[in-house]
């Protein structure tokens, strides 16, 4: 079993996920259907990715491009449903690994992980993808505004900050996480957190130039993602209050989950809704996450060739698909089609677009480098 461990460890770190990350094996779950079964959950979070911006297109947000002649209230409500918890899943993955991937190959090897895996790529999509963007924002936008150079890539922003910030006070957070801590003192924090992040993104100033606003939205946004980072770290170092609260039943945390959507959803165009909503935007992932981890825990998970090339991608697919996205949305905009047509039309070609750009970029060993693909 532990030699088993090593080598998968070993074969996962070297580039099979997004952020770099590597793969425990609970004794309560075989050693194939455990890593086939987190593999598929990180395909999963990153190709959703996709049809929500693509609904973005669609529906009555200002976002960076939208649709002239597409128009969809359905839509757009059915692809959002995951943004309340999609990122927040993520970011928990991510600190149930950091704490693994120290723990089992020490801090100077997620150091170096973290740079080439992460920051590497940040850079390169920075000058490769977001800047680019910038200009066919400006091109396609009605109003003619450059686009933010953060734009999509703030999670790698954010997921590198947090990082280097849990690996330089690892041992003290360690102890922390496992002193005797109440679930509810633990929800409730994370619901204030939730308030300070609304507060302190309203005292960014709107007559700042955008650029310089989307890179003080970076502060904010890490601090609103670093509770769930902690959370999945906590649980991986055996936390007794994190272990709690994963053993949520699944068909409790389930339907706690579908009834705040419900409520989210039905009552958001309220007037006391913004007073509520930071508390949602806590108890939603929070009720989410022991279902969906530990769905994907389950047995029955086979390997499967279409997940493995996901997940070798996904990085290049995330960073990509999003100029795609605004691209395929300009260019199909005059086509007389119905909006679920123009709506599958964009994930299609965004998809195909990002993936072919993959299958391009692997083979050149400087791209290979730049976003850090295996």
């Amino acid at each position: 079993m532990r030699g088993f461990l090593l080598i998968k460890i070993c074969q996962i770190e070297e580039g099979d996920s997004v952020s770099g990350d590597v793969i425990d094996y609970s004794p309560s779950v075989t050693k194939s259907q455990r890593a086939h079964g987190l593999d598929l959950l990180r395909a999963v979070l990153i190709l959703i990715g996709i049809p929500y911006h693509t609904g973005l297109l669609l529906g009555g947000m200002d976002w960076v491009y939208n649709s002239v002649n597409h128009k969809s209230e359905i839509i757009p409500l059915l692809s959002s449903i995951s943004h309340l918890f999609r990122m927040e899943v993520f970011f928990f993955i991510s600190g149930y690994f950091c704490y693994l991937v120290i723990e089992k190959k020490g801090e100077q090897f997620f150091w170096q992980n973290r740079l080439s895996k992460i920051l590497i790529p940040l850079l390169t999509a920075t000058l490769v993808v977001a800047i680019p963007q910038c200009w066919l924002v400006w091109r396609v936008s009605a109003d003619h505004h450059v686009g933010s150079v953060v734009s999509h890539l703030w999670f790698l922003y954010c997921l590198f900050i947090i990082s280097a910030l849990v690996l330089k006070y690892h041992s003290r957070i360690s102890q922390v996480v496992r002193l005797n801590i109440p679930v509810a003192a633990v929800i409730l924090s994370v619901m204030a957190i939730m308030y300070g992040c609304v507060i302190a993104s309203k005292l960014i100033p709107a007559h700042f130039p955008l650029q310089l606003r989307e890179y003080l939205k970076i502060p904010v946004l890490t601090v609103h993602y670093l509770p769930y980072f902690l959370l999945g770290y906590a649980f991986k170092a055996g936390a007794g209050w994190a272990k709690k609260w994963m053993s949520l039943p699944l068909w409790l945390s389930l339907s706690a989950y579908v009834l705040m959507n419900v409520f989210y959803f039905t009552f958001r165009d309220a007037s006391f809704f913004k007073f509520i909503k930071p508390t949602l935007e806590a108890l939603i992932p929070l009720a989410a996450i022991p279902f969906i981890f530990n769905l994907f825990l389950w047995d029955g998970f086979k390997r499967s060739p279409l997940v493995d090339f996901i997940t070798h991608s996904a990085l290049v697919v995330y960073v990509f698909h999003h100029p795609f996205v605004i691209l395929y949305g300009y260019l199909l905009d005059p086509q007389a089609m119905s909006a679920v047509a123009y709506y599958l039309s964009v994930i299609a070609l965004s998809v195909l677009s990002s993936v072919s750009l993959y299958l391009l970029l692997r083979r050149i060993p400087a791209a290979r480098l730049g976003f850090g693909i295996k």
